[in-house]
């Protein structure tokens, strides 16, 4: 009710043009008209069933930006504003801080202009037993918000992203949880079959605190910094974007040490 007390004129001016033909006849045709459209406009998204858009994990080969930006964004919601009923909190061993994060299956709102958005985390089990784990958010919305949740909301929400991304430039260290049994759906699928959970990257190595030879150490620099501003020569000639390089030694020699430092200094992500 105290939402639609705002609205108690529009609809009582449409009805009464509606159904009374001795309005109809001293109100303006084009002034009629506009109320009319504008309360059954209103009644259109007031009585219709939601929309609902599924934003995957993983795109076709790749992971879902949106996704990850969607992520990010409940991350800050939840943390800022009026928690949902249930929340899970987590803190691994390097973590400086403990992390909020929404549970499954459990409603987070959000609310962009005048919308009012509903989030829900999905999981859903593969056809296979080796099969990962299949994760999604539902966005759900009024019917006739498409062009704003759509271009306006979301197009912000992954732009916020980028930009932190580009100013945090945190390095995270990604660690494969599982790996599927079966190796000959592992070879036509590599990508889906992997689960991987990360950390920030807290290793404090540089190169500038790296116990290395000079020369040896200007020239691995110069290197990847040939490699990091080649990017456009590799698509040019057709190659894949990489670089490899061989460390080998006993423990205890630097070797980890050293690809924290590369990390740090190329803001690249590690996987093991």
């Amino acid at each position: 009710m105290e939402m639609l007390k705002p609205l108690a004129p529009f609809f009582t001016a449409a009805v009464v043009i509606v159904l009374s033909a001795f309005v109809k006849e001293r109100i303006p045709y084009a002034v009629s008209n506009y109320l009319v459209s504008t309360f059954k406009m209103w009644l259109a998204r007031f009585c219709t069933p939601h929309i609902t858009v599924v934003i995957e994990e993983k795109g076709e080969l790749k992971s879902n930006q949106i996704y990850e930006a969607a992520q990010a964004h409940l991350h800050t919601l939840i943390s800022d504003s009026t928690k949902p009923k249930r929340f899970k909190v987590s803190k691994e061993d390097r973590q400086t801080e403990s992390v909020i994060d929404i549970m499954k299956d459990v409603e987070v709102i959000d609310y962009f202009r005048e919308i009012k958005l509903k989030w829900k985390l999905r999981t859903e089990k593969g056809e296979f037993h080796y099969s990962a784990t299949k994760r999604y958010f539902e966005l759900s919305f009024d019917k006739g918000y498409e062009m704003d949740v759509l271009g306006s909301y979301l197009e912000d929400i992954v732009d916020r992203y980028e930009r932190i991304q580009k100013e945090e430039k945190v390095v995270k260290i990604y660690t494969c949880k599982e790996k599927l049994r079966s190796r000959q759906y592992y070879e036509q699928d590599r990508d889906r079959n992997v689960n991987w959970s990360y950390v920030n990257l807290e290793h404090s190595a540089t190169f500038e605190k790296l116990a290395m030879n000079p020369e040896q150490k200007e020239m691995l620099k110069d290197d990847l910094d040939r490699f990091l501003g080649g990017k456009d020569l590799y698509k040019k000639v057709s190659k894949s974007w990489k670089r490899g390089y061989l460390l080998y030694g006993p423990p205890g020699t630097g070797k980890t040490s050293l690809i924290a430092a590369m990390a740090n200094y190329l803001k690249f992500n590690i996987y093991d």
